[in-house]
């Protein structure tokens, strides 16, 4: 089955199968059928032109003479061994809640956004184990400003070691907050809580009890993004300082994927 939207045509799209001359959109709809994992089509009426495509939440524009066939499901996609991360989703598959493997992990469901940049401590040991990661922060203030961060080198120790952190490699528009107001990068500092105190002894405080959050603190942070969620400015707030200084963000997220360039 496919939904149908006429007059539509799918925004150029890395995920294209192929594309064949044929005589209808119900052809181009059977071809699609007949493809593994084809998971959407367009045909164009005015050239006979049929476009096969992975993707199965694909970017449209109004085009006339141009239908978009999508398919309503693909039970292939959901056969085989579970993923050991996002990346090892089918292509084109859609941004969602997905369960993955780690090795030597158990399942664990997690948000997999397969759109941006192309696509419990514990669970982030057992994802970054697997190989070489890269990490990526997307921020979002209250007035609508977005940044982003991405550190090309990013590993999460094991519970022994008190989930080092190894983080390095940044290039972004949000600037590097992973660091202290003295410069002492978060690289190589150990996961503190309040009943746990693993950073750099800071006017004799514990930085998760000032700054409201467990982080890998150094002396504090500049990125204290498990702060306490308010729009105003303050040391506690969740904030990302080369961004918007201590001024509280509306949004936050943070994605991990293989680094394929390394």
């Amino acid at each position: 089955m496919f939904a149908k939207e006429k007059d539509s045509q799918i925004v150029l799209c890395k995920a294209l199968i192929y594309s064949n001359q044929i005589e209808s959109e119900m052809e181009c709809a059977m071809q699609c059928t007949n493809v593994k994992d084809c998971c959407s089509s367009m045909y164009d009426i005015s050239i006979e032109q049929c476009s096969l495509f992975y993707a199965c939440c694909p970017k449209t524009e109004h085009m006339v003479g141009s239908t978009t066939l999508i398919r309503n499901s693909i039970p292939e996609r959901v056969i085989g061994p579970t993923p050991k991360d996002c990346s090892d989703l089918s292509p084109g598959t859609c941004s969602g809640v997905y369960t993955i493997r780690p090795q030597n992990g158990v399942d664990i469901s997690v948000f997999c956004d397969m759109v941006t940049d192309d696509g419990g401590n514990d669970n982030l040991h057992y994802i970054t184990d697997q190989g070489l990661y890269k990490v990526r922060f997307d921020l979002e203030d209250y007035s609508g400003n977005t940044a982003y961060a991405i550190y090309d080198k990013f590993n999460v120790g094991v519970e022994g070691t008190e989930y080092l952190l190894s983080i390095s490699d940044y290039h972004g528009t949000a600037g590097d907050s992973m660091k202290d107001s003295a410069g002492q990068p978060m690289n190589g500092m150990k996961f503190t809580t309040r009943d746990k105190d693993n950073d750099i002894e800071y006017h004799g405080t514990n930085c998760a009890t000032r700054k409201k959050g467990g982080w890998w603190y150094a002396s504090c942070t500049y990125s204290n993004i498990n702060g306490i969620y308010k729009e105003e400015e303050s040391a506690d707030s969740n904030h990302w300082y080369t961004f918007d200084v201590r001024k509280g963000l509306r949004k936050t997220k943070i994605m991990t994927k293989p680094n394929l360039e390394i």
